[in-house]
């Protein structure tokens, strides 16, 4: 999934996914064009926002599900 934010396209995928690092990658290599090309400071806020949230919610997201899954297998 992907979400849209000050007209670029950044990544929000769930941790557990196949491809989440590379997206990150992706939203970082944006995050530090968008900074280069002298950003508002406010834009900028929200694209590291936008990077770090992903990543947190997604790690959130895997340990839930791989604690889920091991409650399930020692049942």
């Amino acid at each position: 999934m992907w979400i849209a934010l000050h007209g670029y396209w950044i990544p929000a995928i769930p941790a557990g996914m196949t491809n989440t690092a590379n997206c990150y990658e992706l939203a970082e290599q944006i995050l530090l064009i968008r900074i280069s090309f002298t950003a508002s400071l406010r834009e900028t806020f929200f694209l590291l926002f936008a990077v770090l949230f992903g990543r947190v919610t997604g790690q959130r997201f895997f340990l839930t599900q791989r604690r889920n899954a091991k409650a399930i297998s020692d049942k």
